[in-house]
């Protein structure tokens, strides 16, 4: 069976499985689960940038002697330093952006799992289609044999052979079934419910690609470049935060004591002078920072690299497809062998010899597609949010 190029114009899986994407969204329990995380999470740091409690405290003091109740009353107040104040709410923001990447790269790489699944699903429903073929031509075969073995015109040997032949086929499609219902299961878990219509067609167009566009949409919108340059200008920030915290915290209060008739009251103003561990907090941040900025820059040239030799092996493969397509589009193969094989012009070991380089052909055809297309959903994984 020869195979033409896959030919839709769209470059991102279709309708069929934005639908089974939506499915994650909504039902994956590992991605509900990251989403109250990260929003706990928020929360926590939040917090942490509140104001101190107010302290409030009293005395109520009697004296047999003197019959006016002392009493007295006071409160607290820490302020952080208002320089900082900017600074935490850039550091806020800039941590609900980087748990917003961090919950997208969870989706993406379930939606990223779902595509694999989904190709190997069209690939093997390929391959039901081939060995579909091949059974029915196997039993037209063996019923042929069995007319020649009933007119003592084969031996039991030759009968054997067809027979094998055709068994062996046969199996070849139970084990597919086998696997297309296990794959199916894999999905089911994904999406958090059964997978009601199997696709049957690839989702992207196999055709030349160039790498340095690609290269530049990974800079725009590939979540693992974004994620580690939010790092690291959320580092830069703590590092800013740091050195803010070195300057006083100011401390206001009131007062006020006395008895009924004779009141004092007055007000307290202070400051909390860091001394001690400032200058090691401040080190920390900034060599976390540092290392934020190395890691990024680290992840930038790793992905290109990455991205680089996918291009290239799916450019080396691509040519092996064009090759072997061109080859067996040149005569009808299954046709001749088959019309030599019915008029007794060959035996069905020599049709069965000859046949098997094609068939070796054909399944490289069908195992390269799908190669092909595992690719360019690694190759074009950032596009797949873009699908909802």
């Amino acid at each position: 069976m020869i195979l033409m190029f896959i030919t839709p114009i769209l470059a991102s899986p279709h309708e069929q499985w934005a639908t089974i994407y939506q499915d994650i969204t909504n039902n994956n329990s590992e991605l509900s689960a990251a989403r109250y995380a990260t929003n706990a999470q928020q929360v926590s740091m939040e917090n942490q940038f509140k104001w101190t409690d107010l302290e409030l405290g009293g005395y109520y003091l009697t004296s047999p002697t003197n019959p006016n109740a002392y009493t007295e009353l006071e409160f607290t107040q820490s302020l952080p330093s208002l320089w900082s104040i900017s600074t935490q709410n850039t550091l806020l923001n800039q941590n609900k952006r980087l748990n917003a990447i961090q919950t997208e790269s969870i989706e993406l790489q379930l939606f990223h799992q779902a595509t694999l699944k989904l190709i190997e699903l069209v690939h093997i429903h390929d391959l039901i289609e081939q060995e579909t073929t091949r059974v029915q031509r196997a039993n037209k075969h063996l019923e042929h044999y069995r007319a020649l073995a009933k007119a003592g015109e084969v031996s039991p040997i030759a009968m054997q052979k067809v027979q094998l032949v055709a068994l062996e086929h046969t199996l070849s499609l139970q084990q597919l079934a086998v696997r297309r219902a296990q794959v199916k299961e894999d999905i089911a878990l994904l999406k958090g419910s059964p997978l009601k219509e199997s696709p049957t067609k690839f989702p992207y167009p196999i055709e030349a690609i160039d790498k340095d566009d690609i290269w530049q949409e990974y800079l725009q919108s590939d979540l693992g470049i974004q994620k580690s340059e939010q790092q690291s200008e959320l580092a830069n920030s703590l590092f800013k935060l740091q050195q803010q915290s070195a300057l006083p915290n100011l401390q206001i209060g009131g007062n006020t004591q006395g008895t009924q008739f004779e009141r004092y009251s007055g007000v307290y103003l202070g400051m909390t002078i860091p001394l001690y561990k400032s200058s090691k907090n401040i080190e920390q941040a900034y060599l976390h920072h540092q290392q934020q900025q190395v890691l990024h820059q680290y992840h930038v040239t790793a992905s290109e690299n990455k991205l680089t030799q996918q291009c290239t092996e799916y450019t080396s493969l691509l040519d092996q497809l064009t090759q072997l397509q061109s080859i067996l589009k040149v005569v009808d193969y299954q046709n001749h062998l088959e019309q030599q094989l019915l008029s007794g012009a060959i035996s069905f070991s020599e049709y069965n010899h000859e046949y098997s380089s094609y068939l070796r052909a054909e399944d490289q055809v069908l195992d390269i597609t799908f190669q092909l297309q595992m690719l360019l959903a690694h190759i074009y994984r950032h596009r797949l949010l873009e699908s909802l």
